[in-house]
């Protein structure tokens, strides 16, 4: 928005906080007008970005403009390395989708459906921009232009035919990319946050539903705020936030791999109406009923996604000091919530437990 109006980058802090509270809002009002809202935007991205990259590489792409890339020197290692975490920013988020399975109509074939289509999306959108900017100017350019480091896409569109209308494109599909991924941050957390109180990992509170909207409205305003308190406290430190988001969102990934593998050989008889392809069967030593060694399956892409992660997240620990600091400080804090909430849980019973967790006498009950 400071694209048009460059007094709302000095308020931006305000200007977040407004925003999500209107999703806050929004969200409370019930899934069918966020998804609405949402479908509408993703909508429009998608036509915005096919326009402006037809018209970039179209008439105004030329390849030679940089020099080749030479992982090495240019970039060098740190350099490259250094950049793959960043840029591990623009695919997170995809598994929001899951999240809303509980609300999807034939979940089993829809939701894997999306994940496919929102993944190839994503890495088409973020190579096709990568490129085409390094056919439109020189790199150096990029970095010594303040707008271009301010608002780097509008300032690439505003170098191609009619960049004046391309620039400012470009930057409403910006603002219309980050409320979408805002939202679904809010629809995510909110369907998470349900799931869990559900099945006893955190107070039922977090479960209950709107008597009118039937929307997880405590879950929703509660996790909105706290965005909002990260957005107030690191104001002046996005890549902070980024950093958190990244610490976070790939030990969740790691974790998810992991799952994969441990309920394909646990539960052998769940019915999944989609399954991931490619798995490799190991014998173990134990025994199954008929006296045979076990079989343990190992779906191929669980395992590649968990070492892929891994290595990523030593990337973040490693080169990002102040991400692992707050990242860890944040898991460390999880983890004693939920240990103390379990604990208590287990000693005086579920609902009696929440009472005396959130200091409140009245009858806490479940969705």
């Amino acid at each position: 928005m400071g694209y048009f109006f460059p007094v709302l980058s000095q308020i931006a802090t305000v200007v977040t906080v407004v925003v999500v509270v209107g999703l806050l809002a929004l969200n409370v009002v019930g899934i069918a007008g966020s998804a609405r809202f949402s479908y509408i935007l993703v909508l429009f991205d998608l036509i915005g970005e096919a326009v402006v990259l037809t018209i970039g590489f179209l008439f105004a792409y030329h390849p030679a403009i940089n020099p080749p890339a030479h992982i090495g020197s240019a970039p060098n290692y740190p350099n490259f390395l250094y950049a793959v975490t960043i840029a591990m920013s623009s695919y997170l988020g995809i598994e929001v989708v899951s999240q809303s399975a509980g609300e999807t109509k034939n979940a089993g074939k829809n939701i894997p459906r999306a994940v496919f289509l929102i993944s190839i999306a994503v890495v088409a959108a973020t190579l096709a921009y990568s490129t085409l900017a390094l056919g439109v100017v020189p790199y150096q350019a990029i970095i010594n232009n303040p707008t271009a480091v301010n608002y780097p896409v509008s300032f690439i569109a505003s170098m191609l035919p009619f960049g004046w209308v391309l620039g400012g494109l470009t930057a409403i599909l910006g603002i219309s990319v980050l409320l979408v991924a805002a939202n679904a941050g809010i629809v995510g957390i909110s369907r998470i946050a349900y799931s869990m109180s559900e099945g006893g990992v955190i107070p039922a509170l977090f479960g209950r539903i709107h008597p009118k909207y039937r929307t997880p409205y405590v879950s929703i305003i509660v996790f909105a705020s706290i965005a909002i308190a990260i957005v107030v406290v690191f104001s002046a430190q996005l890549d902070v936030l980024a950093e958190m988001y990244n610490f976070g969102a790939l030990i969740a990934y790691m974790i998810v791999g992991l799952s994969l593998i441990t309920l394909r050989n646990k539960e052998t008889s769940l019915v999944r109406p989609f399954k991931t392809p490619w798995s490799i069967r190991i014998s173990g030593r134990s025994l199954d009923s008929n006296g045979n060694p076990r079989q343990y399956e190992v779906p191929v892409l669980a395992a590649g996604c968990f070492a892929a992660d891994l290595i990523i997240w030593l990337l973040v620990v490693t080169l990002h000091p102040v991400g692992r600091e707050v990242g860890t400080l944040w898991i460390v804090l999880g983890l004693m919530l939920y240990y103390l909430y379990t604990r208590v849980r287990r000693r005086r019973g579920p609902e009696k437990a929440v009472r005396e967790f959130l200091g409140s006498e009245r009858p806490v009950t479940g969705g």
